[in-house]
């Protein structure tokens, strides 16, 4: 019988050997462009990568209801990712210790950067704003229906609202720009049309506004970059109808870019392309980058918003450089680009890259929601759906 046994044994062995030794060729061979946790787990254990592993710092647990952000002693708050909730709003140091926390008056929206926050309460069509220490700086109410709030980093926000309609038939949508003292500076209507996005670029001193326009039938895509004035100093049409899908600018570069269909465009702050780039694929985010003037492109796999999704990163001259595949949709996947490094989060755990597109380190995070990361990209925030903050300390 025992011979019988190692018999059976034998085949499933060396089946199982065969499958590592061609998993570790495919890998050193580059063909290993998957880097799901079950990849990552397997050649971590046959040896054929090790990779370092963030350290732990603190937990803190969200009451349900409540929203949490973290005040970095220097860098101010996290970015601005949206949070939702009714309850308290609790700030906390580097050190995981309570600051102060404020209530708040029903459901609403949170964003923060720099060092101020603020919520928008679509219902109300109020948008209020508030300072590091919890102190309410200005509140305004609009009788027009509140889209979002977008926060420049020197305090100013840019309120979306609409739609209205307009003698009788036209529908209106406008951005407002609010002053830090919560002065409305100027208007920019849409008038038979929708915002699609809206971005300050990182320093504060311009907005940028996607917007689809409805004339005699057609659709035109637009794009057009504001001054602190609200006058028009740069815009972008597509020769050919395409819907434009993400809109940001880059830091630290004369330049913003623009995803379509499935083209990447950089521009100028004239509006005049500098260079393009085709996927052949439908972008979803466009994440850029500080240290070497780059971006990363998330694109769906197969067009399908549930199947996987590939990370593209592009030098400043629009060259791929490399490319990451992920098992996880688009709609799942976290990525930051911070002077230390690139933060890829699939909703089930974060990898750590080099701008090379090297994996450096690998950390599980079950129901991972969003991340957050010091100005040198040391230590990160990270949100997991059940309300769980893990400040990490990266190797």
């Amino acid at each position: 019988m025992a011979a019988e046994r190692e018999g059976q044994g034998g085949p499933l062995l060396w089946g199982g050997c065969f499958l590592i030794l061609l998993l570790v060729a495919w890998f050193w061979a580059g063909g290993f462009s998957l880097p799901n946790p079950l990849g990552v787990k397997v050649l971590q254990a046959i040896g054929a990568v090790n990779l370092e592993s963030p350290r732990v710092m603190w937990e803190y647990l969200v009451g349900e209801g409540d929203m949490a952000i973290l005040c970095w002693d220097k860098d101010g708050f996290s970015p601005d990712s949206r949070q939702e909730g009714s309850g308290k709003v609790i700030a906390l140091d580097p050190a995981g210790k309570e600051l102060w926390r404020r209530e708040m008056p029903g459901e609403v929206f949170l964003k923060a950067r720099g060092f101020n926050w603020a919520t928008g309460d679509p219902a109300q069509g109020e948008a209020t704003l508030y300072r590091a220490d919890g102190r309410l700086a200005w509140q305004q109410r609009w009788s027009w229906p509140l889209q979002d709030i977008i926060l420049s980093s020197g305090g100013e926000m840019a309120v979306l609202l609409g739609p209205l309609r307009e003698e009788g038939t036209n529908l209106i949508e406008k951005v407002v720009l609010v002053n830090e003292q919560g002065q409305a500076r100027w208007e920019y209507p849409v008038r038979n049309g929708t915002i699609l996005d809206c971005r300050f670029d990182p320093v504060g001193d311009y907005l940028v506004v996607s917007e689809l326009l409805f004339h005699k039938g057609d659709l035109q895509h637009r794009a057009v970059i504001l001054d602190r004035q609200g006058r028009i100093g740069g815009e972008y049409s597509s020769s050919r109808e395409e819907f434009f899908t993400a809109t940001t600018i880059a830091a630290g570069q004369e330049n913003w870019f623009l995803a379509g269909a499935e083209t990447l465009y950089s521009l100028h702050y004239s509006g005049e392309k500098d260079w393009q780039y085709n996927f052949g694929r439908i972008p979803q985010r466009v994440i850029p980058e500080p240290v070497r003037g780059g971006v990363l492109v998330i694109t769906l796999e197969n067009g399908s918003p549930g199947a996987g999704s590939i990370l593209s990163y592009l030098d400043r001259e629009g060259e791929l450089i490399w490319e990451h595949r992920f098992s996880a949709p688009a709609a799942a996947m976290e990525v930051m680009a911070t002077a230390g490094g690139i933060l890829v989060g699939d909703g089930r755990g974060i990898y750590g890259l080099d701008y090379g597109g090297k994996i450096i380190w690998y950390h599980p995070v079950p129901g991972l929601a969003g991340l957050a990361a010091d100005q040198e990209g040391g230590k990160i925030l990270v949100y997991s759906g059940w309300g769980r903050l893990t400040l990490l300390e990266l190797p």
